[in-house]
């Protein structure tokens, strides 16, 4: 594979766009001459000397980008593409520095490609398709008993602490639990499971960072507030093929729009040593040689490593840890790079962790099991095995162990390896 930008040096026109010139969330064409007038304006995040912004919206008019394109520091969407990707950013609002260095450091080869043939797509990325089907699905759900899910007549025990908490609070926190996750939950509290009756669970899976995200419209829309089966929608959406094309279109753009925003909100751990030649590591994407984050870190007093986990398509990544110290005062260490509200965290207190199992696969570990000094089996943290991964990969289960308890864990991290676009 080839390491260099995929973008030609030749100049740009605005009416010969180039076929290589490609919107990073939809990964279609700017089509100055296309029947979907969606299709050819454009903004675009720059560098300057002040830092990276933001344009205005343009229309095919790639004259004044040509000399950032050329070096690299210009990255294009769509502007029906760019409103679709700012929703998945907190108050909307988002770091033009950090989008822009995540863009640039996708590797060449990983980066969208154009096809000289062109690409279009019919649809308007903010277009909102029927969902058919939804009274079939309804009709093979099983039925729901109903329950009394007043706070106040709740039977928990006393040790499920859930059960001190209102129902509001309840629903709010299972939002920001994926669906498997809530699953899990459920059988360990009975106060979380009362939760999955209630259709205002089910509203929340169509949040648009939530499992049904790219069907946040039938949630936001005003004329779409009456009642609604919220379960039967999300089971008639589990399977959506390429047959379905506007809403597997929509999908995927919802997929890269969710990839990008979680690469911006990784926080990345200082280097511990300068920059050298030591520090340089091959990437099995683009093999070209990237500065890793070189890091070592010691246990002396921390109680948990909260593990963070980076979903890449059908794989999972992991980017780093932190530390949890047993001063209460004392921030958390970063070792490698944390990924806010995709941690899953291992208790340290009270044994002695001597390593850990390790799932490797191509571009890095994708599963972590921690070793303690007991007999205990703990679950491992992250997939094992891809559910949709039909490549030749082969992925590796090995162990990192030591007879006495670990002092101090040491590492190199690469992220631009985890490289993926939903084509």
């Amino acid at each position: 594979m080839d390491s260099e930008s995929p973008y030609p040096t030749v100049p740009l026109s605005k009416t010969s766009p180039c076929p290589y010139l490609l919107c990073f969330s939809c990964l279609s064409l700017f089509m100055p001459d296309s029947d979907y007038p969606w299709m050819a304006s454009y903004r675009a995040v720059y560098l300057t000397p002040d830092g990276a912004k933001l344009s205005d919206v343009a229309v095919t008019d790639f004259d004044w980008l040509e000399e950032y394109l050329e070096d690299n520091e210009a990255f294009l969407f769509h502007e029906s593409c760019w409103s679709a990707l700012v929703k998945h950013f907190a108050n909307g609002e988002v770091d033009l520095n950090r989008l822009f260095e995540v863009c640039k450091n996708i590797p060449g080869s990983a980066r969208p490609v154009g096809d000289p043939r062109g690409k279009e797509f019919p649809w308007h990325p903010l277009e909102r398709p029927i969902i058919r089907g939804i009274g079939d699905a309804t009709r093979k759900l099983p039925k729901m008993k109903r329950k009394n899910t007043d706070s106040s007549h709740n039977p928990t025990s006393g040790t499920d602490c859930f059960g001190l908490l209102a129902m509001e609070i309840r629903l709010e926190i299972a939002a920001y639990l994926s669906t498997v996750d809530f699953f899990s939950l459920r059988y360990a509290s009975r106060a979380m499971a009362l939760l999955f009756q209630l259709q205002s669970f089910w509203k929340t899976r169509f949040r648009v960072n939530g499992d049904r995200g790219f069907l946040a419209y039938l949630a936001e829309a005003p004329q779409n507030r009456k009642r609604k089966n919220w379960r039967s929608i999300y089971h008639c959406t589990a399977r959506i093929d390429q047959p379905h094309l506007q809403l597997w279109t929509i999908r995927r753009i919802w997929r890269n729009n969710q990839w990008l925003a979680d690469r911006c909100s990784m926080v990345k751990a200082l280097d511990d040593q300068p920059r050298s030649h030591n520090n340089l590591l091959k990437c099995r994407t683009c093999y070209a040689y990237h500065y890793a984050v070189v890091q070592t870190v010691s246990l002396q007093n921390i109680i948990g490593l909260a593990v963070s986990i980076l979903p890449e398509g059908s794989k999972t990544y992991i980017t780093g840890f932190d530390l949890i110290s047993a001063d209460a005062g004392t921030p958390n260490i970063i070792f490698g790079y944390r990924l806010p509200g995709k941690q899953v965290t291992i208790n340290l207190y009270g044994q002695k962790l001597r390593g850990f199992d390790v799932s490797l696969g191509e571009g890095g570990i994708q599963a972590i099991r921690p070793i303690f000094n007991t007999n205990i089996n703990t679950n491992w943290i992250g997939e094992t095995e891809s559910k949709r991964d039909y490549s030749l990969t082969q992925i590796i289960s090995t162990q990192l162990i030591l007879e006495d308890e670990i002092k101090a864990i040491s590492g190199k991290f690469d992220i631009s390896q985890f490289c993926h676009y939903e084509p």
